[in-house]
């Protein structure tokens, strides 16, 4: 679709047009990315501390763990030698 002008006013009016509707392009991207970022990183920041609870509560299981099976093996020891 080729538009034929007369004049160079023609040319620049478009051209002005042109760029007003990339600045708008441009704004709605920039509009869409920031509501897009605003929405993405709550879940994100939740997903997280969701899995650095389990992470610590499974390092805490596992040193209570070992604690009790040290302690354990400690009192066996002992009533062995008693």
């Amino acid at each position: 679709m080729r538009h034929s002008y007369s004049s160079l006013v023609e040319i620049d009016e478009d051209l002005r047009i042109l760029r007003l509707k990339r600045e708008i392009h441009v704004e709605n991207i920039k509009y869409s990315l920031n509501r897009t970022g605003s929405n993405f990183l709550p879940a994100v920041r939740n997903s997280a501390m969701k899995v650095l609870k389990t992470m610590a509560l499974t390092y805490a299981i596992k040193r209570i763990a070992a604690n009790l099976r040290g302690s354990s093996s400690d009192s066996q020891e002992n009533r062995l030698e008693g």
